[in-house]
Order: structure tokens, then C-alpha cells, then sequence
């Protein structure tokens, strides 16, 4: 089915991700897949969203990138726009009900920033719950940008903004879209 209208994309992806199913066993599949890549493995410094209970869940990637000694930084609101924060500060209440690291940082590039979004295309782009707040990040961010997604969020194709900012990657339980310039060489197959 081909979606365009981001409106629309987003009202009905966001139905289908209140009442979708297996969100938990989809999330394992998609966190493998996420930690076989090499740049995940290879990655210092990453940029992970917390997720609540209607996304790609993210609590077993952090802990396995605590684990391996990785800094983790997350989002946190300030001003209208995502700042980085630094989870091994801890985290509090945070802005829309999502917990968010105490300390920020004036960080701006990273290794890899995981991203989540209500629709993705094939192409990289992506919608989100339409406030910008990931696209203004990602304007101003260096690093490699990976989606996490349930594969019934991949849409055709997405109308785009001068101001969309496209992923590099998009992971999902049923594939890996690398968009052009990403090597999936090293990725063994689940």
C-alpha cells in the first residue's frame, strides 16, 4: 500500500502500534539484529531513545551496551528540542511520561544514534509523532543514524519535508533496509 499523506501515515501507524501484538518477542529480534552490526559493535559513544510501551522496546539494547562499556546517551527535552543525556547519570520523569537521563551533554556526535518513528519508507525517511523534535536533533548531529522499527511500519513511500532528516539504516524484525553507502558484509543472517 502506497502512503503519503503524513497525517494520515501517522494516525494509522500510531492505531496499529497501540493494538499490535508480539511487540516483546518482535523486540528481542530486532535488538539482535541491532548488536550483529558492526557499527554497533564497534561504537564507543551511542544515542538511544527510551522507549514506551507503543515502540521497537530499547531496555535490553541499553543494557547490553552498558554491559560491553559503551556511553550511552538518551533524550532529553529541553527547550522544545532533544538534548543529549547521559544515562549513567540516572534517569527522572521526564517530558510526554518517558524517563530521561539528569545530566545532559553538550555531545553532538556519536557513533550510532537509534532513532524511533511511526512510519519509515524504503527510501529512509521517516514520521514521527510530529512534533520535529527528532528531525531538529538529527540536523545538527553527526553520526549513524539506525531506525528501529515493527516491519508493518515500513510504508512506501513518505511525502518529505525540506527539514525531514532521512535514517541510514532501518531495522525491523523481518529485514535490514541499508540505504546507499551502508555495508551489510559482516551482518549474519538470524
Amino acid at each position: 500500500m502506497i502512503h503519503t499523506d503524513k497525517r494520515t501515515v501517522r494516525k494509522q501507524k500510531s492505531e496499529e502500534l497501540k493494538s499490535h501484538t508480539n511487540m516483546k518477542i518482535k523486540s528481542g529480534i530486532i535488538k539482535e539484529r541491532l548488536i550483529l552490526l558492526e557499527d554497533f559493535q564497534t561504537a564507543g559513544d551511542i544515542f538511544i531513545y527510551l522507549s514506551d510501551m507503543h515502540e521497537v522496546d530499547t531496555s535490553e539494547v541499553i543494557r547490553e551496551s552498558v554491559k560491553l562499556g559503551k556511553n550511552v546517551y538518551c533524550p532529553v527535552i529541553r527547550d522544545g528540542d532533544i538534548v543529549p543525556g547521559t544515562f549513567s547519570s540516572g534517569l527522572k520523569s521526564g517530558a510526554f511520561g518517558i524517563p530521561e537521563p539528569m545530566e545532559v551533554s553538550a555531545k553532538n556526535e556519536f557513533d550510532v544514534i537509534i532513532i524511533p518513528g511511526t512510519a519509515f519508507d524504503k527510501n529512509g525517511n521517516r514520521i514521527g509523532r510530529g512534533g520535529g523534535y527528532f528531525d531538529r536533533f538529527l540536523a545538527k548531529t553527526a553520526g549513524k543514524k539506525i531506525a528501529l522499527a515493527f516491519d508493518f511500519q515500513i510504508v512506501d513511500k513518505i511525502d518529505t519535508e525540506s527539514n525531514d532528516v532521512p535514517v541510514d539504516m532501518i531495522l525491523t524484525e523481518e529485514r535490514i533496509i541499508a540505504l546507499q553507502g551502508n555495508n551489510l558484509d559482516n551482518i549474519t543472517p538470524l
